[in-house]
């Protein structure tokens, strides 16, 4: 399994504080700030998992799920970051192929790596022995 991670938002402050929290914690992080260039980003680092802002500005999460599973019959799993944890949101995040739905405070907590590491863990159908931590934040265009 590969432990890069591709976190889409379009607030650069989030970006940048889930950056450093996940590449501290060995993952290897690709950032994208809106939807279109995280298809692209997809394309070219084939992450172990992405986590998704739900609302941006022209193409929204929701959006980004429905290209993503017509373009993808395998993706990633998504986790998808919502401002408050409204049951129609996630139902409409799951429907549409979200792994998990998580709220902003949840992935700016200091243990949501953690989380993450273990949700990625669980839903891979091997084990496998950790590999090194490559700290490396990249942003795409």
């Amino acid at each position: 399994m590969s432990r890069s991670i591709l976190v889409v938002d379009d607030n650069a402050d989030v970006r940048a504080i889930l950056c450093v929290r996940l590449a501290r914690a060995g993952f290897e992080v690709v950032t994208a700030g809106d939807a279109l260039a995280g298809l692209a980003a997809l394309n070219r680092c084939a992450p172990a998992g992405v986590v998704l802002d739900l609302l941006m500005p022209a193409i929204d999460g929701f959006e980004f799920l429905a290209i993503l599973h017509r373009r993808h019959p395998s993706p990633p799993p998504v986790f998808v970051v919502s401002h408050s944890d409204d049951p129609d949101t996630r139902e409409r995040a799951q429907r549409l192929g979200a792994s998990e739905l998580f709220t902003e405070g949840q992935t700016l907590h200091r243990d949501f790596p953690a989380s993450l590491g273990r949700l990625l863990r669980r839903g891979t159908a091997t084990t496998q022995a950790e590999l090194p931590a490559r700290a490396a934040c990249q942003t795409s265009l």
